[in-house]
């Protein structure tokens, strides 16, 4: 009891002073954006940095992919940690235990479905549409 009590401190402890920079910073980044503006067209010139800035639908999907599977990669790791945590704390409770083994179970079946489906997905994209990799 005493160590989830800890736990929640801690938590609420970093998340508010997150919280408050994360709504003073963009004002202040928001007052400053016409002099940035100016260092970029100084830096870049009229033309930008020279980066391919393509609208194609196909790199868009697969840019929105990307970051969706980036996101899942986080959550599977946090989901493995925080089942590691309660079975390293579990003490010989086997409730907390088995709690612990089907969350890191569940997380590594989710993790094997989303990715056996990216793989189909990508398997139908260049072999059937004849799409680049």
């Amino acid at each position: 009891m005493r160590l989830n009590k800890s736990i929640a401190s801690i938590m609420i402890a970093t998340a508010v002073p997150a919280v408050w920079l994360g709504s003073v910073f963009p004002a202040r980044a928001a007052l400053n954006f016409g002099d940035a503006d100016k260092q970029f067209k100084q830096a870049a010139g009229s033309g930008g940095a020279g980066l391919d800035v393509s609208s194609d639908p196909e790199k868009r999907v697969g840019q929105i992919i990307q970051v969706a599977l980036s996101f899942v990669g986080v959550a599977f790791f946090l989901l493995m940690l925080y089942g590691g945590f309660l079975w390293m704390t579990a003490r010989g409770d086997e409730t907390q235990a088995k709690k612990a083994k089907d969350i890191i179970i569940m997380a590594t079946i989710g993790m094997v479905i989303i990715l056996l489906s990216y793989t189909a997905t990508y398997l139908v994209a260049t072999q059937v549409f004849n799409a680049p990799g």
